[in-house]
């Protein structure tokens, strides 16, 4: 994983602009305890970014982001099917591309 951040003071408006961004690799790996090549999820990056505004005190914080830019597909099991050979079931644990924005008040 990396993480990089970068914040600014913005003086004349007493506000901090945040800028973020992650990028999550996880190598490939096997998705059920056969090693069966079919269940192989690939290696993956994953994209996040993110900008933050809020006021020096924090009475109030904005921020906006994208995860998973890149909307990439990640799995986290896949297990045959015992009644259906050859068929398999996938539980996903990406959300796929979504955005999200949030205003916080502290009162």
């Amino acid at each position: 994983s990396l993480i990089p951040s970068y914040s600014q003071n913005i003086d004349p408006l007493g506000v901090v602009a945040t800028f973020a961004a992650d990028v999550l690799y996880r190598s490939s790996r096997y998705l059920d305890v056969d090693d069966d090549n079919r269940k192989l999820q690939p290696s993956t990056t994953i994209l996040n970014a993110r900008a933050i505004i809020a006021r020096s005190d924090d009475s109030w914080v904005i921020s906006v982001a994208a995860q998973n830019i890149t909307n990439q597909l990640v799995y986290d099991q896949i297990v045959g099917q015992p009644l259906a050979p050859g068929n398999f079931a996938g539980v996903r644990t990406d959300r796929g591309r979504y955005y999200t924005a949030n205003l916080t008040l502290n009162f």
